[in-house]
């Protein structure tokens, strides 16, 4: 069996340095990024929820949020029904992450689900609040 001499390890060493670097340099940055993408979501008042889990990939799907005055965002820019329907069909988009506030009108959500059918959206998320015992019972 050959041996290495250490000068040629040295030289391996040298030669892995800077890749070595630069595999650390964009672990930072996208651990780093994955910060800055979320959005910020606009808040609401969530149901809670006994069964509720947590979303495996945070930020991968739009979230559609409507508030408790029945206003509607698309990943927290205000927009109207025909709006979201429009961007759902361009953007051929396949799941998204809908939060509703806990007061909205019942008919605002039935209308959103409703575009979001009709757009072929085949996955929605809906978003809740962990329910911690120590509130009313969902």
């Amino acid at each position: 069996m050959k041996r290495t001499s250490r000068a040629a390890w040295g030289r391996l060493g040298a030669v892995l340095m800077p890749l070595i670097d630069l595999v650390m340099l964009l672990v930072l940055f996208f651990a780093l990024a994955q910060g800055v993408i979320q959005q910020p979501l606009i808040e609401l008042d969530l149901p809670k929820a006994t069964q509720a889990k947590e979303n495996e990939r945070p930020g991968s799907e739009p979230v559609i949020s409507v508030t408790d005055q029945g206003e509607i965002n698309l990943d927290g820019e205000p927009v109207t029904m025909d709006v979201l329907a429009s961007a759902l069909s361009s953007q051929g988009i396949r799941m998204v992450r809908l939060r509703g506030d806990g007061h909205v009108d019942y008919g605002v959500m039935k209308r959103v689900l409703s575009i979001l059918r009709a757009e072929g959206v085949p996955n929605v998320r809906l978003m809740v609040s962990p329910y911690d015992g120590n509130e009313e019972s969902p």
